[in-house]
């Protein structure tokens, strides 16, 4: 049985780069990422209804977006 891992990072992450979670998200084949636009190392603070609407999606069996939150424009 293979065991799913869904990774969740935040974009401005200074603590944990987020090239590590796609690291990670490349070498775990199980595995499905999702990153918060508007957030640092805490999403789960930070960005509080989205990180608990992707970890419903997750646990209820539906697809977690691969992306939340606003994205700033380009400059």
């Amino acid at each position: 049985m293979q065991t799913p891992v869904h990774i969740f990072s935040g974009r401005h992450d200074a603590i944990g780069d987020p090239r590590w979670s796609e690291e990670a998200h490349r070498l775990i084949p199980t595995s499905t990422l999702t990153y918060f636009e508007n957030s640092g190392h805490v999403a789960f603070i930070e960005n509080r209804s989205e990180w608990n609407a992707t970890l419903v999606d997750i646990l209820e069996g539906r697809a977690p977006a691969e992306s939340t939150g606003a994205v700033a424009p380009a400059q």
